[in-house]
């Protein structure tokens, strides 16, 4: 079984999005940057959009909590494959974010701000820490763009190919 991220091409449009993400981050912040990325290259332009992911940003509103890149990338693929109506199956988007989550922990570890930055956004210290340590440049961007590219993998997949790689993050902690 392979990897989400041995699944991905990393040319044409999945690598594009995953740099876009990167570009708006200069702008904007992580749930913001990846939400919008993906929207994009589905064609999908809503200006409330950043809006409604603010509060996802710096770990969920700077409690430490779910990296915002990562709820970004949950948002992205429940604009997709999200329900309309309790009848609805959920399917869809809950195996799309569940191969998502196990392969981002497989890779980074977590998907906690807090563990993967060490840093206390409600403190002005955790926050000087984070500009001075270089974080975003060595963490956040860097998964933004797998978050993006993820994400857009898997809104594109069929139930098929994410079958294929829902097991991949229990494989590669193994």
């Amino acid at each position: 079984m392979s990897s989400l991220f041995q699944m991905i091409n990393d040319d044409g449009e999945i690598a594009a999005c995953g740099k876009d993400a990167q570009n708006r981050f200069s702008a904007l912040y992580c749930a913001e940057s990846v939400l919008g990325a993906v929207a994009e290259a589905e064609g999908i332009a809503e200006s409330v959009i950043p809006r409604m992911a603010t509060g996802f940003c710096s770990g969920m509103a700077r409690t430490g909590g779910l990296c915002g890149a990562v709820a970004g990338a949950v948002m992205a693929v429940s604009l997709v494959h999200g329900r309309d109506c309790g009848e609805d199956p959920v399917e869809p988007a809950y195996a799309r974010v569940a191969a998502l989550c196990r392969a981002l922990e497989a890779k980074w570890g977590t998907c906690q701000c807090l563990a993967l930055t060490g840093c206390d956004f409600t403190t002005q210290a955790g926050q000087d820490r984070f500009r001075e340590q270089g974080l975003k440049e060595a963490v956040c961007l860097p998964l933004a763009d797998d978050c993006a590219r993820m994400a857009l993998w898997l809104v594109r997949a069929d139930m098929e190919q994410v079958g294929r790689v829902s097991g991949a993050g229990e494989e590669e902690r193994s």
